[in-house]
């Protein structure tokens, strides 16, 4: 089921590669940008606070062979959808490791202010960070995840200063909720459809 968005929202896809691989990877965030923002402009702030000294998506944050490629975004407007982007400086890790199989993703819990389903969210992160002496053979996390959980954690800050705040969209495309946190999950999510 796909999400609706309304007027002066946009959608940011974060974009990522794998050597060898000719597939991009991506993950998808709502936000709420300034009026007057213009789609390479959310573009641009979403690769800036993915990357910044504090960023989850730095190449320190990411394995080798990975690359944080960049952003996309898609902003409604009253005259239709306008499009943006920013692939102007890649990231490619330095981080060292094995990497996961392409199965498997980072899981990402969107938290917000209400409670129900309706107010909740999930984002599946290429598995660009944990290697896999990282994660035991049942998919748990077996290093501390403290830095990890502050960088991501410093993600959503950074997107509220550059004024994209993080939001939630609805499958009936009604008012956004703001998401008021990302809590790294301490099992790695497995996908079926990206078995290849």
């Amino acid at each position: 089921m796909g999400v609706e968005w309304p007027i002066n929202y946009a959608q940011v896809t974060l974009v990522f590669t794998l050597t060898g691989d000719a597939e991009e990877m991506v993950t998808t965030f709502g936000v709420a940008p300034d009026l007057g923002f213009s789609a390479t402009l959310i573009a641009t702030h979403a690769v800036t606070a993915a990357r910044a000294a504090d960023g989850p998506f730095l190449a320190s944050q990411i394995l080798g062979g990975y690359t944080f490629q960049g952003a996309r975004a898609a902003l409604r407007t009253l005259d239709g959808m306008e499009t943006g982007e920013d692939f102007t400086a890649p990231q490619t890790g330095t981080k060292s490791g094995n990497p996961l199989p392409s199965n498997c993703s980072e899981l990402w819990t969107k938290r917000t202010a209400l409670g129900g389903r309706r107010n909740k969210g999930r984002n599946y992160i290429p598995p660009v960070y944990f290697s896999e002496a990282d994660v035991d053979p049942r998919g748990a996390i077996t290093v501390s995840m403290t830095t990890r959980q502050a960088v991501v954690t410093q993600f959503v800050t950074k997107m509220a200063e550059l004024d994209v705040p993080l939001v939630l969209f609805h499958s009936d495309g009604g008012v956004p909720t703001s998401i008021t946190g990302l809590t790294v999950n301490s099992l790695i999510a497995t996908q079926r459809e990206r078995m290849r």
